[in-house]
Formats: structure tokens, sequence, C-alpha cells
């Protein structure tokens, strides 16, 4: 079977503000949590449209292409074990982005913002928040930026056992 996919998908995300960890380096109380919000503007805006071959381009592209070649391999195996194959390759376009390295969470939301939307494009079933930090390869220590890219909002974490 081959898989059909829309004409378009666009996926938006604000940035995540991180006002602090509560705690790292004490093995004796949860690690990481912390209090954080998204903020509408500056966001992360991306299309994806079909393609004959995979095609990034806009803001980030660089950094959006490396998050694509390790994504879509996982996609495509996801769509293997349901009998299903790539009959079109996603045409990724960011058009607006903030600059990176900001403390606006940009790598993450930039991440989750391409899994999401390129599930969607092969028609793949949404993923809770853990599964999507996993997809992503986000979320090792704050999950913030994960909560705040599907929920946004105030968001306070307690933090990891371990």
């Amino acid at each position: 079977m081959s898989n059909t996919v829309p004409n378009r998908v666009s996926v938006q995300t604000g940035s995540r503000l991180h006002f602090g960890m509560f705690s790292f380096g004490n093995s004796d109380v949860r690690q990481f949590g912390g209090v954080g919000a998204m903020v509408s503007q500056p966001g992360i805006s991306i299309l994806i449209t079909p393609a004959q071959r995979l095609v990034v381009t806009g803001l980030l592209a660089a950094r959006a292409q490396q998050i694509i070649e390790r994504t879509l391999p996982m996609i495509q195996q996801e769509l293997a074990t349901r009998d299903e194959s790539v009959s079109q390759y996603p045409s990724i376009h960011v058009l607006h982005a903030p600059r990176q390295h900001t403390g606006l969470g940009v790598g993450t939301q930039l991440s989750l913002a391409l899994v999401a939307g390129l599930r969607q494009f092969y028609g793949l079933p949404t993923l809770s928040a853990r599964q999507l930090a996993e997809y992503a390869g986000r979320a090792e220590r704050s999950a913030i930026g994960t909560y705040g890219f599907l929920q946004g909002g105030l968001l306070v974490e307690a933090g990891k056992k371990e």
C-alpha cells in the first residue's frame, strides 16, 4: 500500500522562555525541574508540501535539514511496519524563526514542529509528549519546551528522580 500525503501541512509554534532550574547536580532531589512559559512571538512557522525529493529551504535550513535527515528514516521505518511506503518526499520551508541560541528554545521548537509536521504529512498518529520528545531527541533534561509546544502557557515541571 502506498501512503497518500496531503497537499500541505503547516505548523506554527511560539518560543519557550525558561525561568531557571529548581535543582541540578544534587542526586538526593529531583533534577532539572523549573518554570517556563511559551510566548507566541517570535515564533517558528514551517510549511511542508509534497516533492519528488527531500527539499529544505528558508530560515535555519541547515539545522532543519539535520533534523529531517535524523527523523525521516524513523518515519520510513514506522510506515514500513504498517505496510506503507513513502510515495512523496517533503519539501520543507521554514517561513519564520527567531535567531538560534538566544534562550528561546529554538532548537527544541524547530525539532518538535518538524517531527509533528512530518508525522501529519505521512498520516501517522499524534504522539504523547514523551514520545514526541524521544522521537525529536529533545527533553533530556527539562521538558518545559516539549509541553509548551503541545499546550502553551505557563508551565511548572517537578523534575526527574533519576
